[in-house]
Parts: C-alpha cells; structure tokens; sequence
C-alpha cells in the first residue's frame, strides 16, 4: 500500500524582533532579527511589555555662545539649588545632574527637574469639616516641616552643549504627562536666576524656546487670510545659520540687538498678507528662536489665530522594560539625530 505524502507545510518561522525602535516607523524598518525562533505566545506577552514614552526639547542661547558655557550655567544652577516659578504656587528645580560620557562630540548632562508645589503657610486655610476658614486652633494640629514640599513631579532630561538643546520626557513609561510649556517655563526662571547677577558667573539673559513641530509655521503661515502677523526673533548662536539666516544674524549683532519683533499688518482693503521669500526665512529663523503667531480668518469666515509655541515637537519612542530604561532610550535618539 501506497502511502501519500501529506500536504502539510509548516509554518513559516517567526524570529524574535524585539529592539529599540520608534513607533512612528510604519514598516519597522528599525526592527533587527536575530536567528533565534521565537514562540508566538511569548512574542505576544513580549510586545505587550513594549511601551513607549514621548519626548520635546528646549532650545536655550545664551551669549556669548560655547558649550563650556552652557554646562557650567547648568552646573551652577543645580550646584546653588536654584528655585523657578512655573505657575502659580508650581516652583522647579534641578534635582539631579552628572555629565553622560559615551555621546561622541559633545558634552553632555543629565539629571532631573523637579516640579512641586509649595505652601505658603501663612495664606488662609479651608477646613472642609467645618466648610469654613480655618482658626488657629485648627492650625495647631499642622506639622509640616518646612524643607518638605507636596506634588512632587520628577521629569528626566538630557542635555547637549553642542546643539545646546535640552530633551526631557513629557510622557514616562506609566503614562504620566508633563506639558512642553511647563518645562519651557521652568528652566527659563531657574536659568535667569537673580543669584547669577550677584555672582562671578553672570550668563546674562538666556532665552528658552519650546522646539516647535516641522509643521508649526506652515500651520501658522498657512491660514487662508492673514490680516496680521508678528514675528519675534532672538538672536540665536552664530554657528546655528546660513544663507540669509546668517545675514539677518549679523545685522543683529552689528547694531547690538538681542530681539527683533517684526510686525506685519494688512492693508485695508487689501487681501490677505501674502509673506515673501525674505519674510518666510525669518520667520523660520524665529520659529527655533522665538515665536511666530498669525492673525485671520479661515475659510469659513471664523476668525482664527495660530502660533508656533502652540505646536511644540513631540517624539514617541519604543522601550522595552527588560533591556531600556527612558533615558537610555532618549541618549539613544538624540545619538541617530547628532549622526544625521
């Protein structure tokens, strides 16, 4: 008896493809395999431990412009504790720094901001019991030490004298968020510290940019009919531009100048502004460095107002909780951006 051959065919074999990769990549072109076959039912359990967090950066310039500069500025902001006033009752400061040693080219620093809220003891006080303010008695019972603060934040960061841009993480591994602005805000008062003018080390004033979308000015310039346009630029480090860029730089700095405010405003009766070649590098220039914010209406007739710091860049990335941790994962970015 004949036996025939089955036409079983097994399974093409899966490899084990989990490594670092950014989840904007659609076709995981960034996905190494290794030779090993891999259970689905593990692979499975595998990518569900996967998760990402989101990243921004700050653009900070200071003059005169090196990368010494920054780490030093940033080195005696943490050395002296230095305090930042975010919003409200909302204080920040740099609760941890050390100098990363394996990103070729440059220095750099990282370390954590510390956002937190702190009491005024001497405001009123609502005791909820009694749905009424409450007495000094009631106060008696609180025992909180002063040095001891509430709502502790801690937000990772990295960064780069080089590009003299500082990344940090606006969403961790557990999903918790900070907003881009929040962080903007917070260096800019920890780094124009009053202390600085009392001391040797004066950096002068350093200005602080949330790094915008590749989009932003597009969207900004972008509306249908612009009735007005303000365009705000601060002198950014000379090895930043070229071109036409380079020469709005060195105007700048011939007659002294730290900021350009430029207004465009339409003509009445006249149709939208229509920004020329000139204009659009500017503004490209102040997007990085400074803002860029356009008044009009869209097609509907509804007026409308857009802004670059409204759009500030947000990069998700992929870890894996067995081999990354954030950090890590970020010096792993900002490594592919420093070869590109």
């Amino acid at each position: 008896m004949l036996l025939r051959r089955s036409a079983y065919k097994p399974p093409p074999r899966v490899y084990n493809s989990l490594k670092f990769v950014s989840p904007d990549c659609k076709d995981f072109r960034g996905l190494v395999r290794s030779r090993a076959p891999l259970n689905l039912a593990r692979s499975r359990v595998d990518m569900a431990r996967l998760k990402t967090i989101e990243i921004s950066s700050l653009n900070i310039v200071t003059q005169p412009h090196s990368p010494d500069r920054y780490i030093d500025l940033l080195n005696a902001a943490y050395r002296n504790g230095l305090v930042g006033k975010v919003r409200g009752d909302q204080k920040a400061m740099i609760g941890s720094l050390r100098e990363v040693e394996d990103i070729q080219g440059t220095r750099a620093l990282t370390g954590y901001i510390f956002l937190y809220t702190d009491i005024d003891f001497n405001s009123d006080w609502l005791n909820t019991q009694k749905n009424d303010s409450a007495d000094e008695e009631d106060l008696e019972e609180l025992n909180i030490p002063e040095h001891l603060k509430p709502g502790l934040k801690k937000v990772r960061f990295l960064f780069i004298a080089k590009t003299h841009r500082l990344y940090f993480i606006t969403k961790d591994e557990s999903g918790e968020r900070v907003g881009p602005s929040i962080i903007g805000r917070a260096i800019h008062s920890i780094l124009n510290h009053d202390i600085f003018k009392k001391m040797k080390e004066d950096f002068g004033t350093v200005e602080v940019t949330v790094t915008p979308t590749k989009e932003a000015l597009s969207k900004v310039l972008g509306i249908p009919d612009i009735s007005k346009i303000h365009i705000s630029v601060i002198r950014p480090n000379p090895d930043d531009d070229d071109g036409a860029e380079a020469r709005f730089l060195a105007r700048m700095e011939h007659e002294n100048v730290g900021r350009t405010d430029i207004i465009l405003s339409r003509q009445r009766g006249e149709p939208g502004i229509k920004p020329s070649e000139e204009t659009q590098v500017i503004a490209e220039l102040a997007s990085e460095n400074g803002f860029v914010k356009a008044y009009g209406y869209n097609a509907q007739g509804k007026r409308v107002e857009e802004a670059t710091i409204n759009h500030p860049f947000r990069r998700p990335l992929w870890l894996s909780e067995t081999t990354r941790s954030p950090i890590s994962t970020m010096i792993e970015y900002v490594k592919g951006t420093l070869r590109r």
